[in-house]
């Protein structure tokens, strides 16, 4: 199990905890252009460079997005042609090659890398607010064509989607399918497609992908288990919400001893097919702490059976 530093809640001195986490040997970082105003990945470019001494070595790893820009910002893309105008939603969301394109060069460009790990198309529903579930596998087929691009140029080892609800929420249904996805992958780039992950938030308030794979054996994560697809967790704690709502006696249910904050961590890194958990902790304890947890076995399949039928009702 991997333990990914996740930049968008991380408030304060992003640049030092991430210079910490490099020197701890936490070599795996996610991020988006939009985290931390508009500074993260500048920040972490700098924490790399002059962050001192790290157990990193040729093991950093970054993730990084695209979708997310702002007003100001969707409107030079307009006048510079880098976007159409139907690649703007509500002046905050683009998927478009052009957009892409730029956005992976200014990601490289901050970081000083020659190459980013993973890419992903951040919260593509996002586009659903004013194009067709047909439109949009048309503008992701484009956008997949210049991933692939960079991916054969050795820019990129992989890309995929990171959504917050695409593939359901609490009374949302899925409005993005896994296997069609990787269908659109192939038909763009053949059965040596580069689709290889998905970042998805997983945790004890967000449970219905676990209760649909270990209850029924289905979905989302049943898929990516089938395909070989990586999962990233996210959100492992809903945003700290868990800490308030998860009390000491479910936390013992989960696994005796275990602080609400642990347990919360426990029962995300035991799911089947979950290959990272992004834990946004913004003290070196708190990433200690969950590193260690990381290195422990999953808990058994019968018991996370059991913890997901006391939530949804056996």
């Amino acid at each position: 199990m991997n333990i990914i530093l996740g930049t968008y809640r991380i408030r304060g001195d992003l640049r030092g905890v991430v210079a910490q986490a490099l020197q701890d040997g936490c070599c795996f970082i996610d991020t988006a252009p939009n985290y931390h105003h508009g500074r993260a990945i500048p920040e972490i470019g700098a924490a790399i460079r002059g962050g001192g001494p790290s157990e990193c070595g040729n093991r950093l790893t970054i993730s990084s997005k695209v979708g997310y820009t702002s007003a100001d910002e969707a409107a030079v893309l307009l006048r510079e042609h880098i976007a159409a105008d139907e690649d703007i939603v509500r002046q905050h969301h683009v998927l478009a090659p052009g957009y892409t394109r730029a956005v992976f060069a200014e990601t490289l460009a901050d970081l000083q890398l020659s190459a980013l790990d993973t890419f992903f198309l951040h919260n593509p529903e996002e586009q659903l607010a004013t194009r067709s579930a047909a439109d949009l596998s048309r503008v992701l087929a484009r956008v997949f064509e210049v991933l692939e691009e960079f991916c054969g140029g050795g820019k990129l080892r992989q890309y995929g989607i990171a959504t917050w609800s695409g593939f359901g929420a609490p009374n949302r249904p899925s409005v993005l399918s896994l296997p069609a996805l990787l269908a659109l992958a192939r038909e763009v780039a053949g059965n040596g497609h580069h689709f290889r992950a998905v970042q998805l938030p997983i945790n004890l308030a967000r449970s219905d992908a676990v209760y649909d794979l270990v209850i029924h054996g289905g979905g989302v994560l049943a898929d990516a288990l089938f395909a070989g697809i990586a999962v990233y967790a996210s959100s492992p704690l809903h945003g700290g919400e868990l800490l308030g709502a998860v009390k000491d006696t479910f936390a013992n249910e989960i696994e005796q001893g275990r602080s609400p904050a642990e347990a919360c961590l426990r029962f995300v890194m035991s799911v089947p097919g979950v290959d990272a958990v992004l834990v946004s902790a913004s003290t070196r304890e708190h990433l200690r702490t969950a590193r260690e947890l990381a290195c422990l076995p999953p808990l058994e399949r019968a018991h996370l059976r059991h913890i997901l039928e006391l939530i949804h009702g056996s």
